[in-house]
């Protein structure tokens, strides 16, 4: 468990996200660093 502090909204977390390209016509992968609050609502 994460103690909430001001200190929490500098820590990212990897987030992978797998999409079809037609253009390879193949799935992609493209990965990226969200703040880990990103998808909740305060």
């Amino acid at each position: 468990m994460v103690r909430k502090t001001k200190l929490n909204n500098y820590y990212l977390e990897m987030v992978e996200h797998s999409l079809y390209v037609p253009y390879y016509d193949e799935e992609g992968c493209i990965r990226v660093l969200l703040p880990k609050d990103y998808d909740k609502e305060e």
